[in-house]
């Protein structure tokens, strides 16, 4: 990213935690779970999402996704798929 953007990391790393309130590394940690949620909700298996998003393996993802949400992601699909009015009864 710092190559991209031609600045040092300590550089980024200051605008980040300044701008964001992050570290860009805990940044980009956020921004995948919460794509991770979003192709959740629309859908997509555990597996899907796992290789969708570059995890090295589904074991991986599902213990990162559970750092984030307390939950994992199959738990996370069905209860929304329960709470969600617009997928109807369960």
């Amino acid at each position: 990213m710092c190559r991209a953007l031609g600045c040092s990391n300590r550089y980024l790393h200051i605008l980040f935690v300044r701008d964001i309130g992050l570290p860009p590394k805990h940044w980009m940690k956020l921004e995948r779970m919460v794509v991770a949620r979003r192709k959740l909700e629309g859908g997509k298996s555990p597996e899907e999402v796992a290789r969708d998003l570059g995890f090295m393996s589904l074991h991986t993802f599902c213990r990162q996704f559970y750092l984030y949400y307390q939950t994992s992601p199959d738990k996370f699909q069905r209860d929304r798929h329960v709470f969600d009015p617009s997928k109807g009864h369960s």
